[in-house]
């Protein structure tokens, strides 16, 4: 978290966030977070867990019991976030009611522009597949017609993105095919073609581009470019350099030492699976 924050009551044991991978310390911590990510709370963000923290952690017994009757008496995340906010002191009087006031106006926002909203801050927080159940289930309920189809589009793109990091490549550009017919967008297109580059490069296989080039044989020409020149730089890194040493075998090296180096980069990759589908 950036900024200066004067915190009354701090814990040396923090309260996780785990859609923002942000740990909070003090209740002017976590009123901050509130304040400058409205957009992405609803009410599961306010779970027990949190009541109990703040009661016993921060030995604020009155501002968690206040939680635990918003919770009982089924009152709105709003209301609950005011408690937070109004609890903390870190915001003025007049700070706290300017931010009800778009706290109610926020509230008005549809269920599907709210999703989305919490979906996109777990997408740009690496969190693909939390994201992605999200986006599904909004492409599940019925279509909101007072939104616009960009809303909607942008959903499909961020889908064939984490399909792209899964390498399932196909199912990418199933999904940039329905924004691509909605609206004939050359970036879109590009997509496309840069995911069929993918598929061919990561499971060393022809890739027909016979359809994309009817439409643009230019663009095609430029993407085949990019990719390669793209390829040409990564292989041109300290990063993968380091990479292919370690899971390179030399004539005569110690077999044990070899599969050490290679149950480090495997335990690594591990790792960042469990983050990235968490």
């Amino acid at each position: 978290m950036s900024g200066l924050l004067l915190c009354g009551k701090k814990s040396d044991v923090p309260y996780r966030i785990n859609d923002s991978d942000i740990s909070i310390y003090s209740i002017e911590e976590l009123a901050y977070y509130l304040f400058n990510n409205v957009y992405f709370i609803d009410d599961e963000f306010f779970t027990d867990n949190l009541a109990e923290y703040i009661e016993k952690n921060l030995n604020m017994k009155k501002i968690a019991g206040r939680l635990k009757l918003a919770e009982r008496q089924r009152m709105s995340y709003v209301d609950k976030m005011m408690i937070i906010i109004t609890g903390s002191s870190y915001y003025t009087e007049d700070e706290a009611k300017n931010f009800e006031r778009e706290l109610k106006e926020i509230s008005t926002k549809s269920v599907q522009e709210r999703m989305c909203a919490k979906a996109n801050m777990l997408f740009n927080n690496g969190k693909y597949i939390a994201a992605k159940k999200i986006y599904d289930s909004i492409l599940a309920m019925d279509r909101n017609t007072s939104l616009k189809d960009e809303f909607y589009n942008n959903i499909h793109v961020n889908i064939a993105k984490i399909y792209c990091n899964m390498f399932y490549f196909d199912s990418a550009v199933e999904h940039l095919h329905i924004v691509y017919d909605n609206n004939k967008s050359q970036e879109i297109l590009k997509l496309v073609i840069m995911a069929k580059l993918m598929k061919s490069k990561v499971h060393d296989t022809d890739v027909d581009l016979s359809e994309e080039t009817a439409i643009d044989d230019k663009l095609v020409f430029v993407c085949k470019e990019e990719f390669f020149d793209t390829e040409d730089n990564v292989c041109n890194t300290e990063k993968y350099h380091k990479f292919r040493d370690e899971l390179q075998y030399e004539t005569g090296q110690n077999p044990g030492e070899y599969y050490e180096k290679v149950s480090k980069v495997l335990d690594n990759w591990k790792k960042e699976y469990r983050e990235y589908v968490s």
